[in-house]
């Protein structure tokens, strides 16, 4: 029997189970439900409407790293660089007001975790649902909304027929719950590479070229995002075994598994010319890091990286840091920065 149906990105059953939140109209919604917003997202976030937004998402990145440059020779790039961005860049794409933002990180933070099992990180959280999500909600509302960011063109579709009402604020709300923690932890994975594998630094400042490889390697490497789950409504049959709408599949996303048994040498960041794994920054419906829209990797004919990254050179002392856990560089990465 075919699969029709393949929602959810938890070990959480939203058909069987009370939500802590709306279920998502992109990845928790089954075919036709789940088309028109995707269809919406889709021309919202397609290549043209990025390219209209590089010179000012170019300047936040060059004053960030000016700022790194003349704060200090030592610095918390997790903080500075991977979380600042996201923060500044895509609140702005999307047309929120400047109060309030950081409540995105633990938002963001709250609804990944929560996509897991019921553990600690899930219990920590707990006693600011209610307050995180009030604020996210309010800021889905069509007043809270500039009048030219993503969020107002959504509204826009609403008003020619292309979505209902009811969907417009819930398809601003996957905007703002999926573009910044994982695009954060992206960010952080190519600090984190660079840092601790500065010869590849190097060869990008040579060759600018292999900007967009070394993003997709760095996701590969300490991957955001590694066991998604999807949720089968029918019986199918995948690799010899039935499977039921009660299963969940886990397909595995970034690096080989890096024990010894899976390679002998321990992996290591490496972009290739030609080379481009396959875990990708796309345009909508599927869920990917930085998470789903393509602004998570930025205008993709971007040619290299800004100017400013070619002045500056880094080196580390103590070797950057990174937490046990799947977050990459949480913990902080020291680094000195000279121009």
């Amino acid at each position: 029997m075919p699969l029709l149906t393949c929602s959810g990105v938890g070990l959480a059953d939203f058909r069987h189970e009370k939500p802590w939140r709306p279920p998502s109209l992109l990845l928790e919604a089954d075919p036709p439900r789940h088309d028109a917003p995707r269809r919406v997202l889709r021309e919202i976030l397609a290549p043209p409407a990025l390219r209209r937004l590089r010179a000012a998402w170019q300047a936040v990145a060059e004053e960030l790293v000016e700022q790194v440059l003349t704060g200090g020779t030592e610095l918390d790039a997790f903080t500075a660089l991977a979380e600042a961005f996201p923060l500044r860049a895509f609140p702005d794409a999307v047309g929120l007001g400047p109060d309030g933002r950081e409540n995105l990180l633990p938002y963001g933070n709250m609804a990944f975790n929560a996509f897991g099992p019921r553990n600690d990180l899930v219990a920590a959280d707990a006693h600011r649902v209610a307050e995180l999500s009030a604020w996210v909600n309010a800021q889905c509302a069509r007043e809270a909304l500039s009048e030219d960011g993503f969020g107002a063109r959504i509204w826009a579709a609403a008003d020619r027929g292309d979505l209902t009402y009811e969907q417009a604020p819930l398809v601003v709300r996957s905007l703002l719950a999926a573009g910044v923690d994982t695009t954060v932890h992206g960010l952080a994975a190519c600090l984190y590479a660079f840092a601790t594998h500065p010869e590849e630094w190097q060869r990008l400042r040579e060759r600018p070229e292999l900007a967009r490889t070394a993003f997709d390697e760095a996701v590969r490497w300490q991957s955001p995002v590694f066991l998604p789950y999807r949720h089968h409504r029918r019986h199918d049959r995948r690799h010899g075994r039935p499977g039921g709408h009660e299963d969940p599949h886990a397909p595995r996303r970034g690096q080989p598994r890096p024990g010894p048994l899976a390679r002998p040498r321990p992996l290591r960041p490496h972009p290739r010319p030609l080379r481009s794994c396959r875990l990708r920054h796309g345009p909508p419906p599927v869920h990917r890091p930085a998470r789903g829209p393509p602004g998570g990797r930025g205008d993709p004919d971007r040619p290299g990286p800004p100017r400013r990254a070619h002045r500056t050179h880094r080196h580390t002392a103590p070797p950057p840091q990174r937490a046990a856990t799947i977050p990459p560089v949480r913990t902080g990465s020291p680094w000195s920065a000279t121009a």
